[in-house]
């Protein structure tokens, strides 16, 4: 209403000068080189609110314009070119033509040939109509005399992979022409006679299957354009419910729970926990999102004493890909019951913040810090260094390297007191580099305590059960050459 009644207090200007001066339709008037009547605008009229809303229009809009600023709107009697403030050589601001308050969208089409000035056969424009329209066509938005080609879509939009994501990005755009409901409105076009039918517009049936899972991972509000903010169908579509499970907050597919065996740990075990990560899934943290996935902690609980690892990891791991990734799982876990999850993941289990981050979190329980210092992990080289069970010592790469227990006893056992299972008893400075630990020691009798104590500092079982019997050890002396070790002394005190 404000802006019916600055034009009209205009027009009433402008009528109450040409009284004294050359009717509007005359040459004197057109054709003068000022005329500080006819070039003034009402008051506001210099916001594109006002005046760009106006020249849209098709009675009083760019031919209006043209009478003072000339045809091509560069000057003309007011002596003003439109350029000066719309910054193109155009009378129109510049792109972006989507998206804002200045719009393409909602373009007079009777103000065609005003556009094919500049915009004939697609001129300036990265639109282009395909085929061009035959000469002498009247100009038009939608016949291929300018941008567009009949019905109106630019060239190669027969292609998904070009209309799919602009739709994706505005689908109300898609409505201004094929209506609220995309049954044709006004192109007369339904969208359905290239997709799936009405409450089915994904093109194709292999969307369900290819691209489905992916762009609702990525862009929910997208299914939210049609499916509703609930995902209950929002008016026109199926609800979203109707192929996932019992309601809208179970995205999952209707046989994903309670077979988890075959497809929620399956799925786990395979592809890792990334897709399910996701703001509009279970959380970036897996914490859960309102009206999506519950927090995955509702089920993985922590501390994972119990074996519920297992419902994403193997137990233990034994696959080649995040995150059931082998390494030496198996070989650590079967040392004993001591050894579980919480042993090299402490606090890293679901629903924290360091559980499925990207990262697999090496954070060693602190009982197994070495006496040298608190446990690391090298992430680039996949060792770890001061493991009290390792006796500080860095560890073989966790997914190549192997320490053979019965014969590469230094990997872990150092000389000194530098750790809590180094050797400094007796005569061992005299004996290590001349002879192997193994002529000494049993390794059978000493499978019966090693590795039964990692969680503590403690000696496991006494080291004088672990000598061979041919060494005729007491306790005190021992007589290695009486019991046929070659190339040993007879008897001699070892303390």
């Amino acid at each position: 209403m404000k802006q019916s009644i600055q034009h009209a207090a205009w027009a009433l200007s402008l009528l109450g000068a040409l009284a004294l001066s050359p009717g509007c339709s005359s040459t004197a008037n057109k054709d003068a080189a000022t005329n500080p009547d006819t070039g003034k605008h009402p008051a506001g009229w210099s916001s594109p609110d006002v005046h760009g809303a106006t020249a849209k229009k098709l009675a009083d809009g760019f031919s209006t314009c043209q009478f003072c600023h000339g045809t091509d709107y560069s000057g003309g009697i007011a002596g003003t070119s439109c350029f000066t403030c719309h910054g193109v050589n155009a009378p129109h601001a510049p792109a972006p033509w989507r998206g804002g308050a200045r719009t393409h969208r909602n373009t007079e089409p009777g103000n065609a040939p005003v556009c094919a000035l500049c915009h004939t056969n697609g001129a300036n424009s990265s639109v282009l109509p395909d085929p061009a329209a035959p000469a002498g066509t009247a100009p038009g938005c939608f016949n291929s005399t300018l941008c567009h080609a009949t019905p109106g879509h630019p060239n190669g939009w027969s292609d998904p992979t070009q209309h799919g994501v602009t739709a994706e990005q505005d689908f109300d755009l898609c409505k201004t022409c094929h209506g609220q409901d995309f049954m044709g409105g006004s192109a007369a076009i339904t969208c359905y006679q290239c997709h799936n039918g009405p409450g089915l517009d994904h093109p194709g049936p292999s969307w369900v299957v290819q691209n489905h899972k992916t762009a609702a991972t990525n862009d929910s509000v997208v299914c939210q354009k049609c499916h509703g903010a609930d995902y209950l169908g929002g008016g026109s579509h199926k609800a979203c419910k109707s192929c996932h499970m019992q309601d809208q907050t179970k995205v999952h597919m209707i046989a994903w729970y309670p077979d988890v065996q075959t497809n929620h740990r399956a799925y786990a075990k395979a592809n890792g926990t990334a897709s399910c990560s996701n703001v509009s899934c279970h959380g970036a943290a897996l914490t859960g999102v309102s009206l999506s996935g519950p927090s995955c902690s509702t089920c993985h609980t922590w501390p994972f004493t119990s074996g519920s690892c297992g419902s994403c990891h193997g137990l233990p791991p034994t696959g080649a890909a995040a995150p059931d990734r082998a390494g030496r799982h198996a070989v650590h876990t079967a040392l004993n019951s001591s050894v579980d999850c919480n042993t090299c993941h402490s606090g890293a289990g679901s629903g924290t913040a360091l559980h499925q981050n990207g990262i697999a979190d090496v954070i060693a329980n602190a009982v197994y810090n070495a006496q040298s210092g608190a446990a690391s992990f090298n992430a680039a080289a996949n060792t770890c260094s001061n493991i009290s069970c390792h006796g500080g010592q860095t560890t073989p790469n966790w997914f190549t390297g192997s320490i053979n227990v019965n014969t590469q006893c230094t990997s872990c056992h150092a000389s000194g007191t530098a750790q809590y299972n180094s050797y400094h008893s007796g005569h061992h400075s005299t004996h290590v580099g001349q002879f192997a630990c193994t002529v000494c020691h049993d390794t059978t009798k000493l499978a019966v305590h090693h590795f039964t104590t990692l969680n503590t500092s403690a000696l496991e079982g006494p080291a004088s059960g672990t000598i061979v019997t041919a060494a005729n050890y007491n306790g005190t002396t021992c007589n290695p050459s009486a019991g046929g070790l070659t190339g040993c002394h007879s008897s001699e005190t070892w303390r």
